[in-house]
């Protein structure tokens, strides 16, 4: 499967919440809105999403107003 654009972005802002240790809420919908912007969410974005769901439910990332 092929590298999308999309998932680039993605990549690069999960990478800057993973380095800052802190989502805020708008990160997160930023986030959210750019797997959703094609209306189709494939395995790696998907995969990202989890990866990122983890790291806040052990609070490897603190999610911040």
């Amino acid at each position: 499967m092929a590298i999308t654009e999309g998932n680039v972005r993605l990549r690069k802002l999960i990478d800057h919440v993973m380095e800052d240790g802190i989502i805020t809420h708008a990160e997160y919908e930023s986030i959210m809105r750019l797997v959703h912007d094609d209306l189709h969410i494939d395995n790696q974005e998907k995969a990202m999403i989890r990866e990122l769901q983890k790291m806040i439910e052990t609070k490897m990332i603190q999610l911040k107003g």
